[in-house]
């Protein structure tokens, strides 16, 4: 069963993608090779990225925020999704869709 996710390429626009959420090539496909990194933007948002986009100098991306202030930098392409009860990769619903869109549309 495949999952919609939102990818935001380097420098790209947001766009939906489904992916297989129990295939790690799916999930690395869409952040430049990974390995992966799971951050928590808010208790039900996730964000998916290169470990390894800054060393691997990977494009600039955006500014990771947090209480107000820049904490990071992300590199490299990300996808954004929800998180099942199991900890697995699941859909965005309504609400966390437009929050997303409303932080990162381009």
């Amino acid at each position: 069963m495949k999952v919609e996710v939102l990818y935001l390429p380097a420098g790209g626009s947001l766009k939906k993608v489904k992916i297989d959420p129990t295939s790690l090539d799916d999930c690395y496909e869409l952040v430049n090779g990974g390995p992966l990194e799971s951050v928590f933007l808010t208790a039900t948002i996730h964000l998916f990225c290169n470990e390894e986009g800054k060393i691997l100098n990977l494009p600039y991306n955006f500014p990771y925020v947090r209480d107000g202030k820049i904490v990071d930098h992300i590199h490299g392409d990300v996808f954004f999704c929800s998180l099942d009860s199991d900890g697995e990769i699941s859909s965005l619903d309504e609400s966390d869709e437009k929050f997303i869109y409303q932080k990162f549309a381009r």
